[in-house]
């Protein structure tokens, strides 16, 4: 017969702040202004001098992960705002200065844009990337489009530099994370700990020690992780399957952006292990797609899945909610 866990053999300080260090900044900073208050008895000053260290080295590493967070960002909306202007008003100004010199349907034009305007304007960001390349290759002999072929060149470097620098803060960000949870589970264990000193201390008056930790904030945990948004970063390990801990109904649309190197799924379902199902929604590298409720699962469904299949590369997703959102 399987034994249930006691509740002391769980440390709720770290459970309840796994994928939230808003809510362990939060926690922390009170336990550790609660034990300054009271650091003049000797045990509690002696807890106080050891947890504030701990205390001190996660708010560095916090601050600094949201100043990534935020360059992150901002580098993120760079690409994809580049992404949206080659489908727009880029290739169309190409095609137009192309057609000044080669009608539509003749066999240069057909050369240079066989599609016309289509592989710029669908697929992922790769694709629109060999597409632009391609055709800055087909143009490097044509002197009647010289000043085309440096707009074009001009473009690639633009977008390929907001590329390299976003991928940098992606790696960035991911390595700050790790740093940041280290500190937060070591100030969670230490929590731990001197919540069983405190109760050796007050064991006659147990009722002493709930001042000395936010107990209403512990036992909430909420589970979003972008704080202050409706948006929402998902990591999935490898060949792993990721509940996302979002509520949503079903009005709510999703804009799903593949932040990684790997194809990424994504289904609802009704429970919070629904298995995956035959048919999910697929999401290739870099791609970035809008869909309702209705289009991933059952009708009623509330929880949202991301599923990584690759068996080696970690997977991320970026999830924002849209219209009909709770």
């Amino acid at each position: 017969m399987e034994t249930k866990l006691w509740h002391f053999e769980s440390n709720q300080f770290d459970t309840s702040t796994k994928d939230n260090y808003k809510l362990a900044e939060s926690i922390t900073k009170q336990h550790a202004n609660a034990l300054n208050n009271e650091s003049s008895v000797t045990f509690i000053g002696v807890m106080y001098t050891a947890f504030i260290l701990l205390r001190n080295t996660f708010e560095t590493a916090y601050v600094y992960w949201l100043s990534l967070k935020a360059s992150k960002k901002a580098a993120t909306l760079k690409v994809k705002n580049l992404f949206k202007l080659l489908s727009s008003k880029m290739i169309e100004s190409w095609d137009i200065k192309i057609q000044n010199v080669y009608a539509q349907d003749s066999e240069e034009y057909m050369a240079l844009l066989p599609n016309r305007r289509s592989h710029f304007q669908r697929g992922t960001y790769e694709e629109k990337i060999i597409a632009l390349k391609s055709l800055s290759k087909n143009l490097e002999n044509d002197t009647a489009l010289s000043a085309v072929l440096a707009d074009i060149d001009l473009f690639i470097t633009q977008i390929s530099d907001a590329r390299n620098n976003k991928q940098k803060l992606d790696e960035a960000v991911s390595l700050q994370s790790q740093i940041v949870d280290e500190a937060r589970l070591e100030c969670a264990i230490t929590m731990y700990a001197n919540l069983g000193g405190l109760m050796q201390h007050f064991c006659r008056t147990p009722e002493a020690i709930s001042r000395f930790f936010d107990l209403k904030a512990i036992r909430s945990h909420p589970r979003k992780t972008n704080d202050n948004s409706e948006e929402y970063t998902i990591a999935i390990a490898p060949n792993t399957t990721k509940e996302a801990g979002i509520m949503f109904t079903e009005n709510t649309k999703f804009l799903l952006f593949n932040n990684s190197e790997v194809p990424l799924y994504a289904y609802t379902g009704l429970e919070n292990d629904t298995p995956n199902p035959a048919l999910m929604l697929s999401i290739a590298p870099d791609e970035e797609k809008e869909v309702s409720t209705s289009e991933l699962g059952m009708p009623g469904s509330r929880f949202l899945f991301i599923v990584n299949k690759d068996l080696h590369e970690a997977g991320e997703m970026d999830i924002s909610l849209l219209e009909g959102e709770e």
